[in-house]
Parts: C-alpha cells; structure tokens; sequence
C-alpha cells in the first residue's frame, strides 16, 4: 500500500468513490461526473479523482511542477486515479 493510499485509508475511506459511480463514471454515462471527480475535501486533506483512461501512471502538480501526489488507479475501474493531498486547507486547482 502506497503513502497516498494509507492516508486515504486513515482517512476513512480507502478512495471515497462507490462501486456504481466508478463503473457510471468509467461508461461515459454518469449524470454528474464532476461531484466525484476532481479535488474534493476529506478528513485531514483532499482527495483527487480523475479519469485517465489508456494512462499508465497519473501524478498530481503544483503550478511550477513539483509532484503534489501520485494518483493510482482504482480497482474497481482501473481508468479512475485516485490520490491524497494531505493537511491541504484549501481547494487545489
């Protein structure tokens, strides 16, 4: 288990993203993708969700560059990439 996936899990929640919205999302046919994906806030920081399908590997960046977090794919669809920002206060963009 990854530093990103252990915080997520001390969390509470191991990527907070339901099995129906993950499959929904990873189908093109989820009514509102963007109340789960993207950065949202969590319990000791924020969670970031994307869709990457065809992407090996997916890395949060800060403006100049510097790695923020990697992103790894969750099981239940591999084309979502998921990460932890942790004791971030406010929305990443």
């Amino acid at each position: 288990m990854t530093r990103s996936r252990q915080a997520l899990a001390s969390a509470g929640n191991a990527h907070g993203l339901s099995r129906a919205d993950a499959q929904a999302i990873s189908a093109g046919a989820h009514g509102d993708p963007f109340s789960v994906l993207g950065p949202h806030p969590v319990p000791g920081g924020f969670v970031i969700r994307v869709l990457a399908p065809d992407a090996d590997r997916v890395r949060a960046l800060a403006p100049g560059g510097r790695v923020l977090t990697a992103l790894e794919p969750l099981p239940e669809a591999g084309s979502i990439f998921c990460g932890f920002l942790p004791g971030c206060r406010n929305k990443p963009e």
